[in-house]
């Protein structure tokens, strides 16, 4: 067997291609972040979990200008959906406070008591992460196809 030098010498650059491209992660991470966006808004879209769960159907509201649709009343946490990126971190989150209350998080995770008054919140879960801050494990899959790739 012979080996080329020509041929190491392109390994070289490739190896320091794939180096330079490691220094500037910022395209990574904005890929990242967009993903997780589009698994957050597919999940509204779908009334489901970004794992697949759909969500607990609810109670019909008089007052609620969209009885067809799960937590779109006025559609302030699907407008508040932004993302963004940084050379080391992809986000992806929810803006949306009603007088000091944050109700992302009651209806990401659920509560037994919402506003303080006993009011039970079932989960319904649209950001790709769990109570325990692990992001969903397909979530993770496709995200290491992203880097992969």
């Amino acid at each position: 067997m012979q080996i080329d030098a020509k041929e190491l010498d392109n390994l070289q650059i490739k190896l320091n291609q794939f180096q330079n491209s490691l220094i500037n992660t910022k395209p990574l991470m904005l890929e990242i972040a967009n993903h997780l966006h589009n698994i957050t808004v597919e999940s509204f879209e779908k009334e489901s979990s970004p794992d697949g769960k759909k969500w607990s159907p609810i109670k019909p509201n008089k007052k609620d200008p969209h009885p067809e649709k799960i937590l779109y009343q006025e559609g302030d946490l699907q407008g508040s959906l932004y993302s963004k990126a940084t050379e080391d971190t992809a986000t992806v989150g929810v803006n949306a406070v009603s007088n000091g209350f944050q109700y992302p998080l009651t209806h990401q995770f659920g509560t037994k008591n919402a506003w303080g008054r006993g009011i039970v919140v079932p989960a319904r879960p649209f950001l790709p992460i769990d109570s325990n801050g692990n992001i969903y494990e397909g979530v993770e899959k496709e995200i290491m196809e992203i880097v992969d790739d």
